[in-house]
């Protein structure tokens, strides 16, 4: 029986028998305990999920050829290495071959062997060779899995085989790599392969030969790169028999990555049909029953850029989806339509580089004023270095360092000529430039005279040779400007090539190079006073001419074509090519607007036939309507690189309308507004809201169209007690896809029969891309006076156009009343509609611009006395994302999610936001988060606050709660019940939070005595399947095995003793079930009571230690760990369930709140065996007792100018909360299913 048809039956069964949940654990543990656990791709089948064996950095590139081989079993393959690879031997830093042959058969053991030769050195022969015994079969992991239990850290039930250390097989193919890095020293490399069968049956046919190398070049550009290596495969089999997709994922850590300049990832597959791919999450619409769907994040384009037999290879520029993320991931799927061997897909390497600028090194230049003059002689010298950050001056060549300054001052107090040396150091090293006789210093008493040595040369002004070019390398013809930078000087000679001619007599001459070479240059200048020379040796350096030539290929564009008003806005010259026969060399992008902005981008050397995109960030902020923009892009603008056709390097885009980006929040819109308070209430009674039996209704086309659309609410959605007033009802319709201003005037609502006027019309569009005209809003109706209190209730919609596309979302219909039997709330009402979408590369925003923002005004709140507050946010098309925050606190992440497609398609969030609640000024962020949904709004929102009933303090008064709402409603939502008397369940499908008295501070549990037939019922349903899947399953098997089945390490055991085992759980499971009914065993969870708890922090630091201190982060020694952070002691008479518990951590004005759900990150310093930020130290118990000992731990620890810190990082290491020794630290300890304090405090850390 499939994992997910059993566990649906209980969760459903266990529904109907009302049992409580942790009762219905006991059963499923006793249920599922012999079912095998399934993590992998393909769970059907088996793999090995591909991972990082290789990163790091080198100058030059990362380099693969994985053309598909010849489909034979004897394959001869040449490579050529890019020769800046192996211009000067150790470039090369990692090097690995792969070969793949075909077995035959998915899983039968075929014998044959596999011979590979190498030969690296460009001379005939080959230098190594291995040859690899394939004679293992293949066990899909439904079957059971591969015993690797041979080899260290491995297992019997393994969803690959292993062969050897650098060979295994999955299915039909066998993976062997070779490290090569040591055996290349030409760029000619040739590689043999040649497979043979030991017997008849095996196949032996070379799927794949692929050559993957890192090197440097030595230049100053740096290349990130990563290798993920595996052997994963997605089939059909997990479709047919789980409904479920296979569907494989790896993981880069592109942590600390910026300043990208190009970015290419690639897929090195074996199959004969490419895959689907998503980048850089995996989130996907897969639908296994119907073989449809695809990534919903970037889709990655699946055309290969080469296909063989059954190999490929495909690459994307992924330059717009690695920037700032500290982890991407590359989602890999089959082609869903695909069947027979078309049908499977297998996934061996994937592989992401990123070029990034290197670091230049410095150079020293200088001037000083005066040069000369009577002593003493004060001169003022100006540093005009580039790429310096340190300075080291001797200004009379005593070898003496007389100032560190960039620029000082030195005063010369005895006459004579003196030398000037400048040494500066920066993040590229060191570089020094000296003048001889830079400064002349004369007597005091003998003007025109000064003294050399001590001899006194009267009226001496002898020169000094120097100069300057404006560029010392290129390639021919290279004109070169030469400047004289001579002083006394009244005659000049010049020799540009060190043959010893004369080449020019001007001061200032220019030259051109024509033969490639290094060239010395010398001048020789005379004056009055004699003559000078100075030479620089190599000092010009001209190469061949590079047949190249850079176009731009593509266009200059911006996100959307438009122009974002009030925005940022990236402009992106796509696809500059190089389309000449040799590199280029590295120069840069010149970007101009219209409208004054100037901006250059590096562009990296690109080998012929490459090709890469650049982008720069136009910081102009411009107002909606405002002239149009248009950019120019220029590649080499200063005409540094020589090439065949020089007037194909500009391109001018298209003229960009400066337009709102309706993705953004409405702060970043003309004339927009945040979603804003409308009405407020300061009453005794509460808020109802429902959305009835209302589901999104699609606008539909042609002769399938509608006009009307009825929703109706039933009387027990608003459960009204008799002397409750209704103070108003409001009914809120928002809608989508109205490309045809069907909204407002062309749409109507009658409410129980009678026409209704609109009372707002909030509206918001895209502006801009394919659905530019399409609109989002929200109309809102006040149908206060035909309300029907304790009556069903109905509305209809009613659009003029029966094919327009308009489509509602679920509707809400929102009821405040007045009850004076009820607790005082202050009820506040906001209203608006803000489309939002965070996705930098296809909207051109960030999760920070597209925020709605929600400020709750018109009513000061005593904060005091409040007992509770509750935020409650509708979000239409919120579909698994989006990050709330209230007064600046982040509440939760991935907040929305409106379930079912089928229902209202509007996500209804509701929590406690007491602890954070301030008597003015409550402002709630509702933000998209990127890589979800294409968009997601934020429409209606309520704050409800109730104060503490007299009588009762503010400590106690979550007494008063004895419902409490889960933080998310999915499906057809509906609100919070706020009343003062207890009342029924409400019918339909209101949720309800009800307030009333009650002193009940823990609850109990039992199976409903009616409930127990069904559960011994499901019992023995499940223990005949288990025994029909034990015989059914050796049915196959010879006679001779089938009696013993093989379950516990090497031990057999027949058959009948394992029916006799399962028969024996099943018993043990009813006893169990029926101890629990006899008993009402307790379930020890603290519920809204009063909550006999306290707490005593502690603070812990076991160690800190940081490699790079004041760098901002953690980097530690190898072996490093520490388990640091805050120790708890509990003290009282309740025991709290751990999930209920959140910690909030609160420095100057940033917090945290972490609990025990919050994983840690993979990078982290804490030991193995913690797991999550908040555990029971040496226990995986899930209840904390009085006596019992809490911890948090941080993640990490670090040094920071200001002396030691630990961190928190659960949102990722680039949204660190950081807390240093010495700071005090305020804490709350949260119970989150009520919003009470438990205990707070404040704790400081210390060596």
């Amino acid at each position: 029986m499939p994992l997910t048809v059993v566990s649906s039956a209980m969760a459903w069964i266990g529904k109907q028998a009302n049992i409580s949940t942790r009762a219905f654990i006991i059963v499923l543990l006793l249920t599922f305990a012999l079912l095998p656990a399934v993590a992998f791709a393909d769970s059907y089948v088996g793999g090995q999920p591909l991972a990082t064996v290789q990163s790091g950095t080198v100058s030059g590139d990362l380099w693969f050829d994985a053309t598909p081989p010849v489909f034979a079993t004897s394959v001869t393959k040449d490579f050529m290495l890019p020769a800046d690879a192996v211009a000067v031997p150790g470039r090369i830093v990692w090097a690995r071959l792969y070969v793949s042959t075909y077995n035959g058969h998915m899983q039968d053991q075929r014998h044959g062997t596999i011979t590979t030769q190498w030969d690296g050195d460009g001379v005939a022969g080959y230098e190594q060779s291995w040859t690899e015994d394939l004679n293992v079969p293949f066990v899909y992991v439904v079957n059971g899995g591969n015993d690797n239990r041979a080899f260290p850290g491995h297992g019997a039930a393994e969803p690959y085989k292993l062969v050897n250390d650098h060979c295994n097989r999955v299915t039909s193919d066998y993976f062997m790599w070779y490290d090569v890095a040591s055996l290349i020293s030409s760029r000619n490399v040739r590689v043999a392969a040649s497979a043979s069968a030991v017997g008849s049956s095996f196949d032996g046919r070379i799927k794949e030969v692929a050559l993957v190398v890192a090197y440097n070049d030595g230049d100053a550009d740096q290349v990130r790169y990563w290798v993920n290596q595996g052997h994963d495969v997605c089939s059909y089999y997990t479709e047919d028999n789980f409904d479920e997709v296979a569907m494989g994922t790896t993981t880069f850590a592109t942590s600390g990555l910026s300043g990208v300049t190009s970015a290419t990832l690639t897929s090195i597959y074996m199959a004969s049909n490419n895959g689907y791919y998503g980048f850089p999450t995996a989130k996907n619409n897969f639908v296994a029953s119907t073989k449809a769907g695809g990534f919903t994040n970037v889709n990655l384009d699946r055309t290969p850029d080469v296909q063989g037999a059954y190999s490929g290879v495909r690459s994307w520029d992924v330059i717009s989806s690695i920037s700032a993320a500290s982890y991407v991931t590359l989602g890999y799927a089959r082609y869903l339509p695909g069947t027979g061997t078309a049908g499977f897909f297998k996934m061996p390497l994937a592989l992401l580089k990123a070029r990034i600028p290197g670091v230049s090194t410095p150079v020293a230049a200088f001037s000083g004023s005066p040069t000369s003059g009577t002593a003493p002689l004060t001169v003022a010298f100006s540093d005009a270095s580039t790429g310096a950050t340190a300075w080291q001056w001797d200004f009379d060549g005593d070898g003496v360092i007389d100032s560190t300054a960039s620029s000082p001052s030195y005063t010369y107090s005895t006459p004579g000529i003196y030398p000037v040396t400048l040494t500066v150091s920066g993040p590229g090293g060191t570089n020094s430039h000296s003048v001889p006789g830079y400064i002349r210093v004369t007597s005091p008493g003998s003007p025109g005279s000064l003294s050399v040595s001590g001899i006194i040369l009267a009226n001496s002004s002898a020169p000094v040779a120097g100069f300057a070019a404006n560029r010392t390398t290129g390639s021919i013809p290279l004109a070169v400007h030469f400047t004289d930078q001579s002083t006394g000087a009244t005659a000049w000679q010049w020799d540009f090539d060190g043959d010893g001619v004369i080449d020019s007599t001007d001061q200032h001459p220019s030259y051109t190079y024509n033969s490639s070479g290094v060239y010395t240059v010398r001048l020789t200048v005379a004056g009055a006073a004699g003559s000078n020379s100075t030479t620089k040796s190599g000092y010009i350096t001209v190469t061949e001419t590079p047949v190249c030539d850079l176009n731009i290929s593509g266009a200059v564009n911006t996100v959307g074509q438009v122009a974002f008003a009030r925005m940022s806005n990236r402009v992106y010259v796509y696809n500059i090519r190089n389309i000449g026969s040799s590199s280029s060399l590295p120069t840069e992008v010149e970007v101009r607007s219209g409208d004054g902005f100037v901006a250059r981008v590096a562009l990296p050397a690109l080998a012929g036939g490459e090709m890469t995109t650049v982008s720069v960030l136009d910081p102009t902020i411009r107002q909606q309507g405002s002239a149009a923009v248009t950019y120019t892009a220029t590649i080499d603008p200063d005409n540094l690189v020589a090439e065949t056709n020089e007037s194909n390097n500009v391109k001018a885009s298209s003229a960009k309308a400066v337009v709102n980006n309706g993705y953004a929040g409405k702060r970043y819109s003309s004339g927009g507004s945040d979603v804003g308070t409308v009405r407020v209430y300061d009453l005794h009674g509460g808020l109802l809201y429902s959305a009835g039996d209302s589901a999104y209704r699609s606008g539909s086309f042609g002769a399938s169209g509608w006009n009307s659309y009825t929703v109706s609410w039933p009387a027990g959605d608003f459960p009204l007690s008799a002397n409750a007033t209704v103070r108003a009802a409001l009914l809120y319709v928002p809608y989508t896809w109205d490309n045809s201003n069907q909204a407002p005037d062309h749409v109507s609502i009658s409410f129980n029969g009678q026409m209704v006027a609109r009372s707002q019309w909030y509206s918001d569009a895209s502006n801009f891309g394919a659905y530019y005209d399409h609109v989002y809003g929200l109309l809102v109706y006040d149908v206060t006076s035909l309300y029907r209190k304790g009556a069903p209730n109905t509305a209809l919609f009613t659009r003029e156009d029966a094919n327009a596309k308009i489509s509602p979302y679920g509707f809400t219909l929102a009821v405040v009343y007045e009850d004076a039997a009820a607790t005082r709330k202050q009820i506040f009402l906001n209203e608006e509609f803000d489309l939002l979408g965070a996705d930098p590369a296809g909207y051109g925003t960030s999760t920070e611009t597209a925020s709605a923002y929600v400020p709750f005004t018109g009513l000061q709140i005593d904060v005091a006395n409040v007992s509770q507050a509750r935020l409650i946010t509708f979000v239409p098309s919120g579909n698994g994302e989006g990050n709330l925050y209230f007064n600046g606190h982040h509440l939760g992440t991935n907040v929305w999610d409106y379930g079912v497609s089928s229902g209202t398609q509007v996500a209804v969030d509701s929590r406690e936001v007491r602890p954070y609640l301030r008597a003015g000024d409550n402002v709630a962020r509702i933000q998209s988060t990127e890589d979800s949904t294409p968009c997601m709004a934020a429409a209606q929102q309520f704050l409800v606050v109730e104060y503490t009933p007299a009588g009762i303090t503010t400590a106690n008064a979550t007494n008063l709660t004895t419902s409490a709402q889960n933080n998310s409603t999915s499906g057809t939502p509906a609100g919070p019940l706020l009343t003062a008397t207890p009342s029924p369940a409400p019918a339909g499908n209101t949720t309800a939070e009800m307030i009333s008295g009650g002193d009940t501070d823990k609850t109990t549990s039992r199976i409903s005595p009616a409930s127990w037939p069904l559960i011994l019922s499901l019992l023995l349903l499940l223990s005949g399947a288990s025994l029909a899947g034990v015989y059914y399953g050796t049915r196959g098997l010879p006679a001779a095995v089938r009696s013993q089945v093989r379950i516990v390490g090497d031990r057999s055991l027949p058959l009948w003793v394992i029916m006799l085992l399962l028969v024996a759980v099943v018993l043990i499971g009813m006893a169990g079930a029926f101890t629990l009914l006899q008993s009402g065993a307790p379930v020890e969870r603290a519920v809204a009571g009063t909550h006999d708890v306290s707490f005593e922090a502690l603070p812990v630091v076991q160690a800190v230690e940081d490699l790079v201190p004041a760098n901002g982060a953690p980097d530690y020694p190898d072996g490093f760990s520490a388990d640091n952070g805050v120790l708890f002691h509990m003290s009282g008479s309740d025991p709290v369930t751990l999930e209920d518990l959140i910690i909030r951590l609160e420095c100057g004005d940033s917090s945290i709140n972490l609990g025990s759900r919050a994983a840690m990150p993979a990078s982290r310093c804490t030991s193995p065996a913690v797991q999550a930020y908040l555990q029971i130290p040496g226990s995986d118990g899930r209840t904390v007792r009085p006596g019992d000992w809490l911890m948090l731990y941080a993640d990490n620890c670090l040094e920071l100018a200001g002396g030691k810190a630990l961190s928190w990082s659960p949102d990722g290491p680039s949204l660190p909360f950081v807390v240093s020794f010495g700071e005090e630290c305020r804490y709350a300890i949260i119970y989150e299913p009520d919003g009470t304090i438990l205990a707070g405090g404040t704790v400081q850390f210390g060596p």
